[in-house]
């Protein structure tokens, strides 16, 4: 797979990641602190308010109860049966309270505080203090236990105290469920101070059990919040507090607690595995997009460089990126436009160097033929006129003259193009030479019904030039645009201001399109070789001509074009500066 391959993008994603993983497992370590602390204390605050509304639940029952014995007291029916000691009479009346009432538990004592009417079957194991009306009592017969949240209230027959009402709720972990939903803890009732083993251990680690902490409320009579308590086999943050009895003593504790597996490894723990994985995954897609703002524009420059090395100087790099790597692309188009340069220049003195020699054989081999074909012309003429009368003859000699001519203007042209041509430079407008060469090529222009438009810039700057070397220059580029439109066509001659890309400097830019055959991208380099041509007739050296006078004016001549679109002949010549 790609993504394994050991290459600069996956090195920087690996980078990445392992870069992040380290500030991301100490920000995780932080965070985790920051969050159990937190979470402690919530806890903590929660187990504290879940005993506060045990405590107010407490309160509540006993004032539902003290509210009960209050109306028993005031019911005449009940204090004329205890005065009578109507046993089955009082009997009836606390059963049908307790139904009515749903009260737990109503117990009757005489004086003594010694139990004389009950409406149930567990009777009482402590009923004194006589000047407490409200208490928490354990009950217990039979060895069943069961807490009493009530009143002890006074009977009074002529402000002596002849008894005692006893009303009260059963204190159970039932009642306690609505805090448990509420609060999100777990609640529990002890009755006694259990036996606990010492050294308890959980997984071979010593831990807190809850009867070692009952143990220690009921010996203390105070409220203990612990970070680990272990109670049926789990973990838990819990408070245990007392329940305390009127007489300061402990009648029983209740247990609030949060278990720790729920606590952390829910709000915690996961939290932690999430950071990590949004950490990694986030660290991971910055690595993608970094490493891969860097690798693709280096798999452009790997392309760009292969391109250069099989000899495509054409190539450019487009990268949209900004920064360095902008800037080696530049520097990289920048040499190949260097090189294009170079390229362009070797082959412009290779070219020359051919042209060169090919000159001094041309002017060598036209002088040789030159002189021949004066004494043939000569001779044909001394012919023709001894062969007057006779005009099959005299035909002949004609042709021998008409050939001779027409191969002393192609050695002409030959001596042209190889001797050094001397410029007569002069201040001129660019404009007027065209039109004068239009002037001259308007019957051929006419004849191939081809529509010239011309597009002059105004104010167009003077040049150094030579006029009439000029005008051969325009009329070969139009005669060779016209050759390329035999069935008609469009050409259009344009003049501006244009810049050399290497220096800046202004240059006069003379363009020639035409909508003609076109020219073939192998016969394009060759366009302004002496000799070469496209056409049937002609001597192939009109191009090479008009080249080697535009490179007199220091300027320069380029092509473009399309086979079946036509072409675009751009001449450039320096501007005049005084």
């Amino acid at each position: 797979m790609s993504f394994f391959k050991p290459n600069i993008q996956n090195k920087l994603i690996f980078s990445f990641m392992l870069m992040a993983l380290v500030p991301i497992l100490i920000s995780t370590f932080v965070a985790t602190r920051v969050i159990s602390v937190q979470l402690e204390k919530d806890i903590k605050r929660k187990t504290h308010s879940a005993a506060d509304l045990i405590a107010d639940k407490i309160d509540n029952m006993e004032n539902r109860a003290a509210l009960i014995g209050e109306i028993i007291l005031s019911n005449f029916v009940f204090m004329q049966a205890f005065k009578q000691q109507d046993e089955e009479q009082i009997v009836k009346l606390l059963n049908m309270l307790e139904k009515e009432m749903q009260i737990d538990t109503l117990l009757i004592t005489n004086e003594k505080g010694e139990l004389k009417f009950s409406s149930g079957s567990i009777s009482p194991n402590v009923m004194k203090q006589p000047d407490k009306k409200r208490m928490l009592v354990l009950l217990e017969k039979d060895n069943i236990k069961k807490l009493i949240a009530g009143v002890g209230l006074e009977i009074r027959e002529n402000d002596k105290v002849v008894g005692k009402i006893v009303a009260g709720y059963t204190v159970k972990k039932e009642i306690f469920q609505d805090i448990e939903k509420k609060m999100g803890v777990d609640i529990d009732l002890f009755y006694k101070a259990p036996q606990y083993p010492k050294g308890m251990k959980d997984r071979g680690r010593a831990v807190l059990s809850i009867e070692e902490l009952i143990n220690k409320i009921y010996a203390q009579g105070t409220s203990e919040y612990k970070r680990d308590i272990y109670h049926n086999k789990l973990h838990f943050y819990g408070l245990c507090s007392p329940l305390m009895s009127p007489d300061k003593k402990v009648s029983g504790v209740v247990f609030v607690g949060i278990q720790k597996t729920y606590a952390f490894q829910t709000a915690v723990g996961q939290f932690l595995i999430i950071l990590i994985f949004l950490g990694v995954l986030l660290s991971a897609v910055i690595g993608v997009l970094i490493a891969r703002s860097i690798s693709h524009p280096l798999r452009k420059f790997t392309l760009g460089i292969r391109a250069v090395a099989r000899g495509d100087l054409e190539h450019q790099i487009k990268i949209k990126a900004k920064g360095e790597i902008k800037d080696l692309a530049n520097a990289f188009n920048e040499m190949i436009q260097q090189l294009r340069r170079l390229r362009h220049l070797e082959e412009e003195l290779r070219r020359k160097d051919r042209l060169a020699a090919l000159g001094e054989l041309a002017a060598g081999v036209a002088h040789e033929i030159r002189n021949p074909l004066v004494i043939i012309k000569n001779s044909a003429q001394i012919l023709g006129d001894r062969f007057h009368g006779q005009n099959d003859n005299k035909e002949l000699t004609q042709y021998i003259i008409e050939e001779t001519d027409r191969l002393n203007k192609v050695v002409t042209s030959f001596l042209d193009f190889a001797r050094p041509q001397k410029s007569n430079l002069e201040i001129n407008q660019i404009a007027p030479i065209i039109d004068r060469t239009l002037q001259m090529t308007n019957m051929e222009i006419s004849k191939k019904h081809i529509e010239v438009d011309k597009s002059f810039q105004k104010n167009l700057p003077q040049a150094r030039v030579d006029n009439e070397q000029m005008h051969q220059v325009f009329l070969n580029l139009i005669l060779n645009a016209i050759g390329a439109m035999p069935d008609g066509g469009r050409l259009e001659i344009k003049t501006a201001i244009s810049r050399d890309d290497s220096n800046g400097t202004k240059l006069i830019e003379i363009s020639f399109r035409d909508t003609g055959c076109g020219i073939s991208k192998d016969a394009i380099d060759k366009v302004f070789n002496p000799f070469f041509t496209t056409k049937s007739e002609g001597t192939g050296l009109g191009l090479a001509i008009a080249h080697k006078i535009i490179e007199n004016h220091n300027g320069t001549i380029k092509i473009e074009s399309q086979e079946g679109k036509g072409s675009i002949f751009s001449v450039y010549i320096p501007i005049y500066s005084a």
